[in-house]
């Protein structure tokens, strides 16, 4: 009786797990034969970047798993995006470089242009050999730019690489006081506990000064080797947009760059200099009048960001959109846009 009680059990423990195991595999779109047709391994849409490497390695580990299958990424454009994002090929770098991280086969999964769905999306498949590949499917029309109407023709962080340091400048003085006040008390206190428990600085520190001295003197110091040119257009290039040369080729169309930011931070005057000065290497290399592009600080953001404008002949300039604390206060501007332009 025990023996069969234990026999029991085990099978009970063996259909749990296998439940479980099926559970965790992704949802794939089958019917019969799963070798007779491409199988869906995963489609989604936007993602944070862990989670977009999960998805990946799910595909990976299917095609590790069936080495004689062939993986297909279809990547489906938005139709809601911006016209600066058109030719752009930022996921499709995505992929490859995660392909390369992971050390798998690249040759084993071809990348496919699905063209536009409303929303941008992704399709991961499996496919056995003799089986054709997928093809795209709920697809809509191209979309078209409307150029005789107001729209968003592109948006950039200011902060390069979300690199905040480099708006250092525009910080006002009150806030950096605060800040270094800040740090000076935060290391006070921070010595003070280290002179009152030597043995926790011992812990901490198990280097003697000797050793320190040979670790600092072999640490190498970083010698930033650009040019000024290049620091500046690297600063700047959050105004590299194809706005201005659109404009160029609209007699009597106009621009308009709206930024925001947090204004209990920055001096707005400062940040507002530094944004004409991007507005001004724009308008410069499209070879049209920086007066086509007017700049207007649009309140409160979270991040400190522009957004580029395009304002056809007459049409009607945009309105502010500022974030959850917004400015009680925007700037009235002119029409960026008019015949004398």
């Amino acid at each position: 009786m025990k023996y069969r009680l234990s026999r029991f059990g085990n099978i009970i423990f063996s259909l749990t797990f296998l439940l479980t195991a099926a559970a965790s595999f992704p949802v794939r779109s089958q019917t019969g034969d799963e070798n007779s047709k491409p199988i869906l391994v995963d489609e989604y849409g936007l993602l944070p970047e862990c989670d977009f490497r999960s998805r990946m390695d799910s595909l990976l580990t299917e095609l590790s798993m069936k080495p004689e299958f062939h993986g297909f990424i279809i990547n489906y454009r938005g139709a809601n995006e911006l016209p600066e994002q058109r030719g752009s090929n930022g996921r499709e770098t995505w992929f490859a470089n995660h392909i390369a991280f992971r050390n798998f086969d690249a040759s084993r999964i071809t990348l496919l242009k699905g063209g536009y769905r409303s929303q941008i999306s992704t399709e991961l498949w499996i496919v056995a050999p003799g089986v054709n590949p997928p093809e795209p499917t709920r697809t809509v029309p191209v979309p078209t730019i409307p150029e005789r109407s107001t729209f968003l023709f592109a948006k950039n962080d200011l902060a390069v690489d979300g690199d905040e340091s480099v708006l250092d400048d525009y910080v006002l003085t009150e806030v950096k006081e605060r800040e270094e006040e800040e740090q000076q008390r935060w290391s006070r206190e921070s010595e003070a506990e280290q002179t009152a428990d030597p043995a926790a600085t011992e812990e901490t520190s198990p280097e003697t000064p000797s050793t320190q001295t040979e670790s600092n003197d072999e640490s190498e110091t970083y010698v930033d080797s650009r040019t000024e040119e290049e620091k500046e257009a690297e600063k700047f290039s959050w105004a590299d947009v194809g706005v201005a040369r659109f404009i160029a080729e609209r007699k009597g169309s106009g621009g308009l760059i709206i930024f925001y930011a947090d204004d209990e931070r920055y001096d707005i005057g400062k940040l507002r200099h530094f944004v004409e000065t991007g507005r001004d290497r724009l308008a410069d290399n499209a070879g049209i009048k920086r007066t086509r592009l007017k700049i207007q600080f649009g309140g409160y953001r979270e991040s400190t960001e522009a957004d580029f404008w395009f304002v056809p002949l007459n049409g009607k300039a945009p309105r502010p959109k500022p974030g959850v604390r917004p400015v009680l206060k925007t700037e009235e501007i002119d029409n960026p846009a008019g015949p004398s332009n």
